[in-house]
Order: structure tokens, then sequence, then C-alpha cells
């Protein structure tokens, strides 16, 4: 019996060696580097997956400005046959906010940039996200004043799309904050954007969503265009591209970190 018992005990401590050094061998360092690298690398594919598969707030922005229009226009006609003309002169406003919208958010696809930039010089307020958010609220409140089924989607419509610019302007101006807090030295940023800096000439859109990515912002697709823009809007802009100066130059000029700077709310 004594002898049973022994043998029972000496089993009993074989298994727990066993798990013992199973478990130091599972656990090492190295184990432990790899299981967060794969983590890491599935979180950021779904993130990316996720991000990458919304369409962007500007081509938004620019099927609600064209809708505006078109809308505007329709309802123009029949209210200048029935002598409406309160409501026709709403309509004309509408007509002309909308194809501001729509020559804003289609400068880089079918409109000259000059343009752009004419309406810019003397409406400074829509170079920047919150206000171009604002043209589009304003524009669906009109088209809202306008009692009809078509005009109240259309100004609805414009309207989310306005609300939808603030509040991505917002959050991209608090999270160029956390820059600031996500580098330890001047040296580890040059390092970095360095690294994304791939052809040496300064960063395109897409180089800086790597670099976004390696700092470890927390940016969303629309939020690193917003961010792009800003910082680029600052420096040298001849070649389209994001230059180390000009992002160290914003790094430096940068308030304190509970100040927005409404210059953060640009979206290019």
């Amino acid at each position: 019996m004594m002898n049973e018992d022994k043998t029972q005990v000496k089993h009993d401590a074989n298994v727990t060696d066993n798990i013992s050094q199973f478990a130091k061998a599972a656990f090492t360092s190295e184990n432990l580097e790899a299981a967060g690298r794969f983590t890491t690398k599935k979180v950021m594919e779904l993130k990316t997956q996720a991000q990458e598969g919304d369409r962007s707030l500007r081509y938004l922005a620019l099927v609600g400005g064209i809708g505006c229009v078109v809308v505007a226009l329709f309802e123009l006609t029949s209210r200048i046959l029935r002598f409406q003309l309160v409501d026709a002169i709403i309509d004309v406003y509408i007509i002309i906010l909308g194809l501001i919208v729509v020559i804003l958010e289609g400068k880089d696809m079918f409109l000259s940039k000059r343009l752009v930039q004419n309406i810019n010089k003397y409406a400074l307020v829509l170079k920047f996200l919150w206000g171009r958010g604002a043209l589009c609220f304003i524009c669906g409140t009109l088209q809202l004043s306008q009692i009809d089924l078509f005009n109240f989607i259309a100004g609805g419509y414009m309207c989310a799309v306005g609300i939808l610019y603030i509040i991505v302007g917002r959050n991209t101006a608090i999270k160029l904050k956390a820059i600031r807090k996500s580098l330890n030295s001047e040296g580890t940023l040059q390092t970095k954007f360095q690294a994304a800096d791939v052809e040496g000439d300064g960063l395109d859109l897409k180089q800086f969503r790597v670099l976004c990515e390696d700092l470890g912002l927390n940016f969303t697709a629309r939020e690193k265009e917003a961010a792009f823009g800003f910082i680029r809007k600052t420096g040298d802009d001849t070649n389209g591209k994001l230059s180390y100066e000009d992002f160290k130059g914003w790094w430096e000029d940068l308030e304190g970190e509970d100040q927005i700077d409404d210059d953060a709310f640009i979206f290019i």
C-alpha cells in the first residue's frame, strides 16, 4: 500500500514538473513577443479594413452638393411659373451654396484648383473643415425650409454631412495633440519620418498614413486626410508632399495640449 502511495506521489511530481517545463517553454519572452506582434498585426488589419472601407467625407459632400443643385433647379423653375418669388430666391441661394460645395469637394477630380483658391481667398473660413461643415449645414437648413419631399431628403442629408464634417474636424484636432505625447524626442520623430519617406522627397498621403500607424496614432482614414492637409498647408506645398520641416515646424509651434487651434480643422 505504501509503495502504491509513493508511486502515485512520484507520478504526480513528474506531471507537475512536466507542466512547469511546458509553461516555461511556452511563455518565454520570445514567444510572448511573437504573440504580441501577431495580435497587433491582426488588429491593424481589421482596423485598416474597417477604415479604408468607408467613403471619404468629401465624396459624401460632393454628392450632397450635386443633389442640392439639381433639386433646387427643378424647384426654381416651378416656383417662377407659380410666381412664388420668395421661395424662388431661397432656391437661388441653395443653388449658389450647392455649387460652392461641388467646387470645393471636386477640385481634385474635374475642377480647377485655381477656382478653389479664389473662393478661399475671399472666404477663408471654407479652408477649414468646420467652415465647410457649416456651409453644408446652412445649405441643408435652407432646403428644409422648403416644405416638400425632395427638399426634405436633400436638406436632411446635407445637414448630416455638415455635422459629420464638424465632428471629424474636432476629433482630428484633438488627436493631433496626441503626436506630442507619442514621441519622446526629436531624434525619434526624425527617424520615424525618414522611415516612412521612402523616396526622400516628402510624404504623400499614403506614406503619412504609414507614419501615423508607426506613431501609434488612433486616426481614422478621414482624420488622417485632415491632419495631412493641415500640416501641409502651413508649410511648403509646392510638390504636394509633406516635408520634415513642415512637420517639425508644426510640432514646435503647437500650443498647449488643452487648446484647440482652428487650423486643425482643415480638410483637403
